[in-house]
C-alpha cells in the first residue's frame, strides 16, 4: 500500500521537476548575459536533479522487485538500481555542487578582493568535470562490493541491511566525506554570509559597495541558495545517518522499519529535486525573465501566425 502511494504522489513531482530543470538549463544557456560561474554551477545542479527524476521510476521499480532478482541480469540491477549506486553518484554531485557554491559565493562576498580565491569562468568547466569525476570515483565501491545473494534472495553490501565489515568501513567514509564534512562547509560559509549581511554588515563595507538595490540582490541570492541547501541536506543528512548508524552499530534492523524510513527519506530527496527550479523562479529575477520568457513565445508565435 505504502509503495502504491509513494508512485503515485511522485509523478506531479517528476513531471516538474523535468519541465522546471529542463527550462533552468535552457534559459542559462540560452542567455548570455547569465553565463556566470555561478549559474554554471546551477546548471550543473539541475543536471544532476534532471537525471534523479528520470531515473527514479526505474529505481522504484526495480526495488519493489528486489525479490525477484536473480542471474546475471539480478546481480547487475542489485549493483546500479536497487542498491542507488547510480541515484548515490547523482547526491553525491549534488552535494559537490552546492558546496562549490557555497565556498564560491563566500570567496566573492567575504573576500571580494582576493581575486586568486575567486573561481573564474574557464575554470568553472574544468571544475564541474572534477566534480563528476570525483562522484563516480567515490562511489565505484559500491558497484563493487554489491552483489546479489541467492541465499539471502536480497541484494547485499553498501547501503542495504546486509553489509560486510568492508562495506560498512566504505559506507562511513563515504558519508563523512560527501555528506558531513559538506555539511559542516556549507554551515560555515552561509552562516558567515548571512551574519555579515543581516547583523554585522561587513560584507558591503569590506566590498566598499553600499547600493541598497545591490545589498538586496545579494541578501536574496544567498537566501536562494540556503534554501536550496536546507532542501537537499535535510533530507540527505537523514538519509544518511539511518545507514551511519546501521554501518556503526552492526544492529539489525527490523525490515519493515528499515523500509519505510528508506521509502520516505528517499522520497523526501526525490521530491527536493523537483522544488529548486521553483526556488530560483521566486527569488531570482534573471530566472523569473528566462521563464516568463519561454512560457509567453508559443503565445507571441500564435498570434503572429494569426495576424
Amino acid at each position: 500500500m505504502l509503495d502504491t502511494i509513494f508512485a503515485v504522489l511522485s509523478i506531479p513531482f517528476i513531471l516538474v521537476g523535468v519541465v522546471g530543470n529542463s527550462l533552468v538549463i535552457h534559459i542559462v544557456y540560452s542567455t548570455r548575459h547569465m553565463h556566470s560561474t555561478t549559474n554554471f554551477l546551477l546548471v550543473n545542479l539541475a543536471v544532476s536533479d534532471f537525471l534523479t527524476l528520470l531515473l527514479w521510476p526505474a529505481h522504484w521499480q526495480v526495488w519493489w522487485r528486489e525479490k525477484q532478482l536473480n542471474g546475471e541480469t539480478g546481480n547487475f540491477l542489485c549493483k546500479t538500481f536497487t542498491g542507488v549506486t547510480i541515484l548515490d553518484i547523482l547526491c553525491v554531485v549534488s552535494s559537490f555542487t552546492l558546496t562549490s557554491l557555497a565556498i564560491e559565493r563566500y570567496n566573492a562576498l567575504m573576500k571580494p578582493f582576493s581575486t586568486n580565491l575567486r573561481l573564474s569562468i574557464e575554470c568553472v568547466k574544468p571544475t564541474i568535470a572534477i566534480i563528476w569525476f570525483s562522484s563516480i570515483l567515490f562511489c565505484l565501491p559500491d558497484f563493487i562490493l554489491r552483489h546479489l545473494d541467492t541465499d539471502l534472495n536480497s541484494c547485499v553490501g553498501p547501503w542495504t541491511m546486509h553489509m560486510d565489515n568492508r562495506s560498512r568501513i566504505y559506507v562511513i567514509c563515504n558519508l563523512v566525506l560527501t555528506v558531513y564534512i559538506p555539511f559542516c562547509t556549507l554551515l560555515f560559509c552561509y552562516g558567515s554570509m548571512i551574519r555579515g549581511l543581516y547583523f554585522s554588515n561587513t560584507i558591503c563595507s569590506e566590498s566598499g559597495e553600499h547600493n541598497e538595490g545591490d545589498t538586496k540582490e545579494r541578501k536574496q541570492l544567498v537566501i536562494t541558495f540556503v534554501s536550496v541547501t536546507t532542501g537537499f541536506f535535510v533530507c540527505y543528512v537523514p538519509l544518511g545517518s539511518q545507514f551511519m548508524y546501521l554501518a556503526c552499530t552492526k544492529q539489525k534492523t527490523e525490515a519493515d522499519v528499515y523500509e519505510i524510513s528508506y521509502q520516505v527519506l528517499w522520497f523526501l530527496l526525490m521530491a527536493t529535486s523537483s522544488l529548486n527550479p521553483v526556488l530560483y523562479a521566486f527569488r531570482s529575477t534573471n530566472f523569473r525573465n528566462g521563464f516568463r520568457r519561454i512560457m509567453t513565445f508559443p503565445c507571441k508565435v500564435y498570434i503572429a501566425e494569426r495576424t
